[in-house]
């Protein structure tokens, strides 16, 4: 049986707040590590899509719309979107929309891009 197909869902690094985030972090260095979790999510098998949403309105439509490009297993939730106090919004319209879109998901979370594949190998053990 192949894995299920995995849609991580991630803030648009353009619209975080960089002074509530530690270590120097930059949209730039998010991207990089982005890139890196695309490729080890494909050298581990996986199946994966991403999605980047804004902190507004818009984040409900936009991963709406992305959960309903296939019938995902497993939904990745990133760190930018849950580890932010004032995101808390964000979060619940995040995990709200997947409970309405895809209620037998399982939803895993992340620290980093990077480590995305390890949030969906425990979700799958």
């Amino acid at each position: 049986m192949s894995p299920p197909r995995i849609l991580v869902i991630g803030q648009d690094p353009d619209t975080l707040d960089f002074s509530a985030i530690p270590g120097g972090m930059t949209a730039e260095k998010i991207r990089a590590g982005i890139d890196i979790g695309k490729r080890l999510m494909a050298e581990a098998g996986f199946t994966a899509d991403h999605v980047l949403t804004d902190s507004g309105a818009a984040a409900a439509a936009i991963v709406s719309a992305a959960l309903q490009a296939h019938d995902y297993g497993v939904v990745i939730v990133g760190a930018g979107i849950r580890l932010q106090a004032p995101q808390s919004g964000l979060l619940e319209t995040v995990l709200n929309t997947i409970i309405a879109r895809r209620p037998h998901a399982k939803v895993g979370f992340n620290q980093t891009p990077q480590d995305s594949v390890d949030a969906v190998k425990r979700l799958l053990a």
